[in-house]
Parts: structure tokens; C-alpha cells; sequence
């Protein structure tokens, strides 16, 4: 018996043929493109480094919290700092809607830089053993705050005057001002009231004299309580009198 074989060299099948071998041709080229892909978004995420902060306390031996007191150099403090981000006319942002960022740059001066720091404020003194709030920096959310530059406003406020007047937090701020305009120039205690609460300094290069007025209540009030801070008596506000420091600004 005889068992006939078909040949598949015909034309028919030479056509199937090719057309399984263009199949194969289009699946190994979409299999290769897509490993391509996957390799290559791997090697490009793989290319970018995160540089992650150290802890704060590797920080703090990197920026010294105790820096020298002697005057930094102008360099230090551009009277023009174009190259900061500024925020353009157009554009409107909250200064008070973002979050605190660490920034391991430090603070601009220290308990030891700043002569102005009393010694019950002086936390390291103190015994305060941590320092990490040291590092961290007010970011805007829609916005780039550029950094505070002493020479530029000293330079903005020559031949003028600026108070604080309040309470404590009033006093803080001045002091933290202080603090800072003293690394471009050396402030001058020029006045003091018997309690050392209201002070006026002046910045004489710049004809720049800052104050802060001791008033808690911004009115007239009587106040019963010794020099460390223990009351005896309820306060006793005047609403409808005004505070003393007033008279030197009345016209």
C-alpha cells in the first residue's frame, strides 16, 4: 500500500508560509519595544537621585549653632539679589497658606551671635538639649519667599523710622530684626525706659532708628504685677483712654 504525501512546496502554502513569518516578525518587534520601554522608564527613574536631608542631628555638627559674632562680608548679603524668585505682578499669593521645610542652612544668628538675646531667653544657656527647630524655614505654597537681606533693607530704610508696639511678641520681633540687621551693621542702644521694656536703637550709617514701645493693651491700663511677672491684682483696662506712648505721636 502506498500512503500518498502532499508536497507543501505549492504556492499556497509558500504564501502561508510568509505570511506566519511576517507574524512572527511583528511579535518580536512589539515584545522588543515594550521591554525597551519598560528598560528604559527603569534606567530613567534609576538616573534621578534623591539626595535625602540627613537626620537633624548629623545637621547640627554640619551648621554649627554656636557662629562667630564678627560682621559677615557684603558678598554675604547682596544690596542686589535679582537672581532670587520673585513673585510677579500678575500673580497673587497667601504668604500665610504654605508649610514649614527643613533647611539645613541654619538660622542667621545664634544665642551667642546676637547681643540682644536676654539671658532668660538665652534656651541654650538654659539647658535646652535639642536644636532641631533650628532648621526649619516658612515656605508659601504658590510662591518663593525670597530670603531676608539685611544690607537691602537697611538700605530701604535709610533716613527713616520703625516701631513695634505691643507685648512680648512685639519685643521678640524686634529683637529677632536685630539680630539680623547686626550682621551688616552694629545697632546702638541710644534709649531705655526704667523697666528696660520700651528701647530705641539707631543703625547711624544708615540713619535708621528702630523702637519697640512696652504696651500690652494699646490703652491706658494699670497693671499690678512685679518684675518677674506675678500678678497681685486684676488688671484694670481704660477703653476709652489712650496709652502714653501716644504723646509722642500726637500732632
Amino acid at each position: 500500500m502506498v500512503k500518498r504525501v502532499r508536497s507543501d512546496s505549492g504556492p499556497l502554502s509558500l504564501q502561508k508560509h510568509n505570511h506566519w513569518c511576517v507574524k512572527l516578525g511583528v511579535s518580536i518587534f512589539l515584545v522588543g519595544l515594550v521591554v525597551r520601554l519598560l528598560l528604559w522608564d527603569s534606567f530613567s527613574f534609576s538616573s534621578v537621585v534623591v539626595e535625602t536631608p540627613p537626620p537633624l542631628e548629623e545637621a547640627k555638627a554640619e551648621s554649627p549653632v554656636f557662629a562667630s559674632s564678627v560682621l559677615q562680608d557684603s558678598d554675604d548679603f547682596p544690596e542686589n539679589d535679582q537672581n532670587q524668585t520673585q513673585i510677579s505682578k500678575n500673580e497673587k499669593c497667601d504668604l500665610f497658606v504654605g508649610n514649614w521645610v527643613q533647611d539645613l542652612s541654619g538660622p542667621v544668628y545664634t544665642n551667642e551671635s546676637c547681643r540682644v538675646i536676654e539671658p532668660h531667653q538665652n534656651c541654650m544657656k538654659n539647658g535646652r538639649p535639642d536644636s532641631g527647630y533650628l532648621y526649619w524655614r516658612w515656605s508659601p505654597r504658590d510662591c518663593v519667599l525670597p530670603k531676608f537681606n539685611p544690607r537691602k533693607f537697611l538700605k530701604f530704610m535709610r533716613n527713616k523710622s520703625m516701631s513695634f508696639i505691643g507685648d512680648s511678641i512685639s519685643r521678640n520681633q524686634v529683637q529677632s530684626l536685630l539680630c539680623i540687621l547686626s550682621k551688616v551693621e552694629p545697632a546702638v542702644e541710644i534709649y531705655h525706659d526704667k523697666e528696660y521694656r520700651s528701647k530705641i536703637w539707631k543703625f547711624r550709617s544708615h540713619n535708621f532708628t528702630l523702637s519697640v514701645i512696652w504696651t500690652p493693651f494699646l490703652v491706658k491700663a494699670a497693671i499690678f504685677e512685679d518684675f518677674n511677672g506675678v500678678t497681685s491684682s486684676e488688671i484694670q483696662l481704660y477703653l476709652d483712654t489712650f496709652d502714653q506712648w501716644t504723646n509722642q505721636y500726637r500732632f
